[in-house]
């Protein structure tokens, strides 16, 4: 350990890899799992088909329309913001692009924000496809 104005941290040679350290393709279904649930903050892992559709009903059945408006509305709203896009790119005729996808993407988050109860979680979103369009852009 390495005290560094008051605060203790692991460097690289103080932290030696578990014994029982196992690659993903080594993890029994279980431990997979068991994986999947700690990086979900203890939620159980959702990894059948079956399982992740039940999900999404719940999800699309449940109080959505309350954090992001009805459905037809924010859709429909969603639509006209990518139309808009779609007319303005600079080479309208050419197919979607990785920057298209980051722009159109931060589109609907903007698009959310008017319907629906206030998601801060939007403006956050947003903003990192705005930020990843930009890079994408970039770095062609």
């Amino acid at each position: 350990m390495t005290d560094v104005a008051g605060w203790d941290y692991a460097t690289p040679s103080d932290v030696e890899p578990p014994d029982t350290a196992k690659t993903f393709e080594e993890m029994s279904d279980d431990e997979l799992a068991d994986l999947i649930a700690d990086w979900n903050d203890g939620e159980e892992a959702i990894t059948r088909a079956t399982d992740i559709a039940g999900r999404a009903a719940d999800l699309v059945g449940g109080d959505r329309d309350r954090q992001h408006g009805q459905k037809a509305d924010n859709f429909n709203r969603i639509a006209t913001m990518w139309n808009a896009w779609l007319s303005i790119r600079r080479e309208p005729d050419a197919p979607l692009t990785g920057h298209d996808v980051g722009q159109m993407m931060s589109l609907m988050k903007k698009a959310r924000t008017q319907s629906g109860d206030l998601n801060i979680d939007d403006y956050v979103d947003d903003c990192g496809y705005a930020a990843c369009a930009g890079e994408i852009a970039a770095n062609g």
